[in-house]
């Protein structure tokens, strides 16, 4: 789980670094290079899968990886994860209240 919290981290008025990452171990690379926090979006954890970012993965597919990201390092994850919504779509379902965030997470 992240150390500090992003909120906490915008309370000091000054320009964040911030790098992308698309897994755990990518995630611990941002850290070990002194970033603030890490960038995990949906595209970047599509293409690393080889898949296209075309709404391919689902909710459950983009929450594994952040969730593995933040078992990983202790930088805050901001989560641009505007995918997975395809195959709720197809089940007539999507994410219910209070779900669609990984467990350390404050929202996507």
């Amino acid at each position: 789980m992240a150390t500090r919290s992003l909120r906490g981290l915008l309370k000091d008025e000054r320009a964040l670094m911030v790098c992308g990452a698309f897994s755990g171990l990518t995630a611990q690379l941002v850290e070990r290079a002194g970033f603030d926090a890490v960038w995990a979006s949906s595209f970047s954890i599509a293409a690393c899968k080889a898949i296209p970012d075309l709404n391919v993965l689902s909710t459950t597919d983009l929450l594994h990886t952040v969730s593995e990201m933040l078992e990983a390092c202790a930088l805050p994850i901001i989560g641009d994860c505007d995918e997975g919504y395809a195959a709720s779509r197809r089940n007539g379902a999507g994410p219910g209240p209070g779900q669609g965030t990984a467990p350390g997470e404050t929202g996507i």
